[in-house]
């Protein structure tokens, strides 16, 4: 994961500063209505704009896969409750079986009584 993690960011880090030193001329930034205006290097403005669309493009795609998400939740639940109500049944029936096994040997309908304690 690190080595992929470094052949991506380290490209990607070259290109912005490669970009930054390209892009060294000053922009005015008019902020209409207001009677107020900023100066700031152009690859500024780039980086500063490209990370606030790349944050609300996150947040957007993450409150839209919610429902998918809540969906997910609700399946692994009821998978989980699906799997314990088979492990109980398994368990059922292989009592069951036992019984029916004990009953087609001993020909009685009924497994006897578990032994009282003061019977000792």
């Amino acid at each position: 994961m690190r080595v992929l993690l470094r052949v991506i960011l380290l490209p990607a880090a070259i290109v912005i500063v490669a970009f930054a030193v390209a892009n060294r001329a000053m922009v005015s930034i008019d902020l209409w209505p207001l009677d107020y205006s900023i100066e700031t290097p152009i690859f500024s403005l780039v980086l500063i704009s490209a990370t606030a669309g790349l944050a609300l493009g996150g947040m957007v795609s993450w409150i839209s896969t919610a429902g998918r998400r809540r969906h997910v939740r609700a399946v692994t639940r009821d998978l989980a409750t699906a799997r314990s109500d088979a492990a109980r049944l398994r368990e059922t029936l292989k009592r069951l079986e036992e019984e029916e096994k004990w009953r087609q040997k001993t020909g009685k309908r009924a497994l006897p009584a578990p032994p009282s304690a003061n019977a000792a």
